[in-house]
């Protein structure tokens, strides 16, 4: 964490040893501690640490409103906190010169302020915890890649979202599923034709209950990517549309009992 004092002094100049004339008369430039020279570093001190702080609070500020979506690679979130401070210093403090190592403590704690963290890797086994620390590596770098190509609007943004929230949903049944868990989709044309079975309907009321529903019932998990196609298959962004690809209808997702 980025450690400013600005009120901290100088250490005092050490005094040079007296023989027979004094240090002052020996060194005609010297000046005495707490003189003009050690005031004026003081003081650039002090300046460079109120910018740093109010450069680094202007920021939080700016980006309180937008910050990085969570699902997005960590060091993606971090270069769009790193670039909003490199904007901010030239427009608010064409002045002020920091260095690479000065600048990466300002962004960790300008993410940090923000809540911006690395996702923790997603365990089948807790019951609770957040559904998008299933994305993998590459979900998220395409995802974040998707957030930053793409002209942003509280629309958009809901959708994208969407769309994130669906693949890590998909990614963790496939996760449970490497470790063992089997799932079954509802079937409600087998279902009915089940039921009528065990009743003892005749074989036409079986045909019967087959012409009532002309289709396969259609999830509402299906029914939401059918929509996400659409609405985000609008903006023609490739890493939009590599996404989309990715997500698996539940027919293709589960294991049919």
């Amino acid at each position: 964490m980025l450690n400013i004092n600005p009120s901290k002094p100088d250490s005092p100049a050490t005094a040079l040893p007296a023989t027979g004339k004094s240090a002052q008369a020996k060194v005609p430039d010297a000046h005495p501690s707490g003189s003009a020279v050690n005031q004026a570093s003081t003081a650039t001190l002090s300046t460079d640490a109120h910018d740093i702080q109010g450069l680094m609070s202007h920021t939080v500020q700016s980006l309180q409103e937008a910050v990085p979506p969570k699902y997005m690679a960590y060091e993606q979130r971090l270069d769009i906190v790193r670039q909003s401070l490199n904007s901010a210093m030239t427009q608010q403090y064409p002045e002020l010169v920091v260095n690479e190592k000065t600048l990466e403590e300002m962004t960790l704690d300008v993410a940090a302020s923000l809540k911006i963290n690395p996702l923790p890797e997603g365990d089948v086994n807790a019951a609770f915890g957040d559904i998008m620390s299933f994305l993998d590596e590459r979900d998220k770098q395409e995802l974040g890649d998707a957030y930053m190509s793409m002209d942003v609007t509280p629309q958009s943004l809901k959708e994208l979202n969407s769309l994130a929230f669906e693949l890590a949903h998909q990614r963790k049944v496939q996760a449970k599923q490497r470790n063992g868990t089997l799932y079954a989709v509802y079937d409600l044309i087998k279902a009915q034709q089940n039921e009528a079975s065990e009743t003892g309907a005749s074989q036409q009321a079986l045909n019967e209950s087959d012409k009532q529903i002309i289709s396969p019932a259609v999830s509402e998990r299906d029914q939401r990517l059918v929509q996400l196609h659409d609405s985000l298959g609008r903006l023609d962004n490739q890493f939009v549309n590599n996404l989309l690809a990715q997500l698996q209808e539940d027919a293709h997702l589960y294991d049919k009992a």
